[in-house]
Protein backbone atom coordinates (compact mmCIF):
# COMPACT_ATOMS: atom_id res chain seq x y z
CA UNK A 1 0.00 0.00 0.00
CA UNK A 2 1.28 3.45 -0.88
CA UNK A 3 1.27 6.38 1.51
CA UNK A 4 -1.30 9.02 0.60
CA UNK A 5 0.91 12.11 0.27
CA UNK A 6 -1.95 14.54 0.98
CA UNK A 7 -2.81 12.76 4.22
CA UNK A 8 0.86 12.55 5.17
CA UNK A 9 1.23 16.30 4.63
CA UNK A 10 -1.76 16.92 6.92
CA UNK A 11 -0.17 14.77 9.62
CA UNK A 12 3.24 16.37 9.20
CA UNK A 13 1.71 19.86 9.35
CA UNK A 14 0.72 19.36 12.99
CA UNK A 15 3.01 21.44 15.19
CA UNK A 16 4.03 19.09 17.98
CA UNK A 17 6.83 21.26 19.36
CA UNK A 18 4.77 22.30 22.43
CA UNK A 19 4.20 18.63 23.24
CA UNK A 20 7.89 17.86 22.83
CA UNK A 21 8.69 20.80 25.10
CA UNK A 22 6.33 19.39 27.76
CA UNK A 23 7.80 15.88 27.48
CA UNK A 24 11.39 17.14 27.73
CA UNK A 25 11.39 20.36 29.73
CA UNK A 26 8.46 20.41 32.10
CA UNK A 27 9.17 19.49 35.70
CA UNK A 28 5.74 17.82 35.85
CA UNK A 29 6.29 15.94 32.58
CA UNK A 30 8.19 12.68 32.10
CA UNK A 31 11.46 14.54 31.31
CA UNK A 32 12.35 12.45 28.29
CA UNK A 33 15.57 13.10 26.44
CA UNK A 34 15.20 15.25 23.34
CA UNK A 35 16.21 12.28 21.21
CA UNK A 36 13.53 10.07 22.77
CA UNK A 37 10.85 12.74 22.31
CA UNK A 38 11.76 13.20 18.64
CA UNK A 39 11.83 9.44 18.09
CA UNK A 40 8.40 8.98 19.63
CA UNK A 41 7.09 12.02 17.74
CA UNK A 42 7.80 10.12 14.51
CA UNK A 43 6.01 7.04 15.83
CA UNK A 44 3.08 9.24 16.96
CA UNK A 45 2.79 10.67 13.45
CA UNK A 46 2.65 7.11 12.07
CA UNK A 47 -0.06 6.33 14.65
CA UNK A 48 -2.06 9.39 13.55
CA UNK A 49 -1.59 8.53 9.88
CA UNK A 50 -2.90 5.01 10.49
CA UNK A 51 -6.01 6.52 12.11
CA UNK A 52 -6.54 8.64 9.03
CA UNK A 53 -5.81 5.89 6.51
CA UNK A 54 -7.77 3.14 8.29
CA UNK A 55 -10.75 4.86 9.95
CA UNK A 56 -12.61 1.57 10.48
CA UNK A 57 -9.74 -0.06 12.38
CA UNK A 58 -9.05 0.50 16.06
CA UNK A 59 -5.44 1.70 16.01
CA UNK A 60 -3.59 0.89 19.24
CA UNK A 61 -0.48 2.85 20.31
CA UNK A 62 2.67 1.64 22.02
CA UNK A 63 3.04 2.83 25.63
CA UNK A 64 5.37 5.63 24.59
CA UNK A 65 3.12 6.75 21.75
CA UNK A 66 0.22 6.67 24.21
CA UNK A 67 2.19 8.94 26.58
CA UNK A 68 2.87 11.34 23.69
CA UNK A 69 -0.83 11.24 22.80
CA UNK A 70 -1.81 11.97 26.41
CA UNK A 71 0.42 15.05 26.43
CA UNK A 72 -1.15 16.20 23.15
CA UNK A 73 -4.67 15.69 24.54
CA UNK A 74 -3.79 17.69 27.68
CA UNK A 75 -3.33 20.74 25.46
CA UNK A 76 -7.07 20.43 24.85
CA UNK A 77 -7.66 23.42 22.59
CA UNK A 78 -4.65 22.60 20.40
CA UNK A 79 -5.60 18.91 20.30
CA UNK A 80 -9.18 19.75 19.33
CA UNK A 81 -8.04 22.07 16.52
CA UNK A 82 -5.41 19.60 15.32
CA UNK A 83 -8.05 16.86 15.18
CA UNK A 84 -10.52 19.05 13.32
CA UNK A 85 -7.90 20.06 10.76
CA UNK A 86 -6.47 16.57 10.33
CA UNK A 87 -9.45 14.22 10.71
CA UNK A 88 -12.46 16.50 10.44
CA UNK A 89 -13.58 15.30 13.88
CA UNK A 90 -12.28 14.79 17.40
CA UNK A 91 -10.11 11.67 17.74
CA UNK A 92 -11.24 10.15 21.02
CA UNK A 93 -9.01 8.20 23.36
CA UNK A 94 -10.42 5.12 25.10
CA UNK A 95 -7.98 4.27 27.93
CA UNK A 96 -9.66 1.10 29.18
CA UNK A 97 -9.02 -1.31 26.30
CA UNK A 98 -7.29 -4.36 27.72
CA UNK A 99 -8.17 -3.69 31.34
CA UNK A 100 -11.66 -5.22 31.57
CA UNK A 101 -10.85 -8.90 31.82
CA UNK A 102 -9.11 -11.63 29.86
CA UNK A 103 -11.23 -11.34 26.70
CA UNK A 104 -10.58 -7.59 26.60
CA UNK A 105 -6.83 -8.13 27.10
CA UNK A 106 -6.80 -10.53 24.14
CA UNK A 107 -8.79 -8.02 22.09
CA UNK A 108 -6.15 -5.40 22.88
CA UNK A 109 -3.37 -7.76 21.78
CA UNK A 110 -5.21 -8.57 18.56
CA UNK A 111 -5.82 -4.90 17.74
CA UNK A 112 -2.21 -4.04 18.56
CA UNK A 113 -1.01 -6.82 16.24
CA UNK A 114 -3.30 -5.40 13.52
CA UNK A 115 -1.87 -1.91 14.12
CA UNK A 116 1.67 -3.24 13.75
CA UNK A 117 0.71 -5.09 10.57
CA UNK A 118 -0.84 -1.96 9.06
CA UNK A 119 2.22 0.10 9.96
CA UNK A 120 4.47 -2.56 8.42
CA UNK A 121 2.33 -2.61 5.28
CA UNK A 122 2.32 1.17 4.84
CA UNK A 123 5.69 2.26 6.23
CA UNK A 124 7.78 -0.91 6.11
CA UNK A 125 8.12 -0.87 9.90
CA UNK A 126 5.79 -1.90 12.68
CA UNK A 127 4.73 0.74 15.19
CA UNK A 128 6.53 -1.34 17.84
CA UNK A 129 9.81 -1.15 15.93
CA UNK A 130 9.51 2.64 15.93
CA UNK A 131 9.33 2.61 19.72
CA UNK A 132 12.31 4.06 21.51
CA UNK A 133 12.63 1.14 23.94
CA UNK A 134 12.68 -1.32 21.05
CA UNK A 135 15.64 0.54 19.58
CA UNK A 136 17.86 -0.06 22.61
CA UNK A 137 20.52 2.42 23.54
CA UNK A 138 20.49 5.30 21.11
CA UNK A 139 21.89 8.34 22.89
CA UNK A 140 25.48 7.18 22.98
CA UNK A 141 25.71 6.90 26.74
CA UNK A 142 23.89 3.60 27.11
CA UNK A 143 20.77 5.08 28.69
CA UNK A 144 17.93 4.25 26.27
CA UNK A 145 16.50 7.69 27.00
CA UNK A 146 16.20 7.11 30.73
CA UNK A 147 19.45 8.76 31.71
CA UNK A 148 20.38 9.49 35.27
CA UNK A 149 22.87 11.96 33.83
CA UNK A 150 20.41 14.29 32.12
CA UNK A 151 23.08 16.86 31.27
CA UNK A 152 23.55 15.42 27.79
CA UNK A 153 19.85 15.72 27.04
CA UNK A 154 18.26 18.66 28.83
CA UNK A 155 17.48 22.26 29.21
CA UNK A 156 17.80 24.20 26.02
CA UNK A 157 15.93 27.46 26.39
CA UNK A 158 12.19 27.70 25.61
CA UNK A 159 11.62 28.20 21.90
CA UNK A 160 14.73 26.18 21.08
CA UNK A 161 14.44 24.49 17.66
CA UNK A 162 14.66 20.83 18.66
CA UNK A 163 14.57 19.51 15.12
CA UNK A 164 17.43 21.63 13.82
CA UNK A 165 19.67 20.69 16.73
CA UNK A 166 18.90 17.00 17.20
CA UNK A 167 17.18 15.65 14.10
Amino acid sequence: MRVNEVDLKRINAIDLSPIIFKLVESDDGPQWSVHKALTIEKAYRVFLYLHLAFPNDEIVPTREVDEFWHQHILDSEKYFLDCQHTFGHYLHHFPYLGSRGEKDRKDLQSKFARTNALSQKVFGQSLSSLSFDAMGSVCGSGCSGKCSDRSTHRRPSPGFDYRAQYA
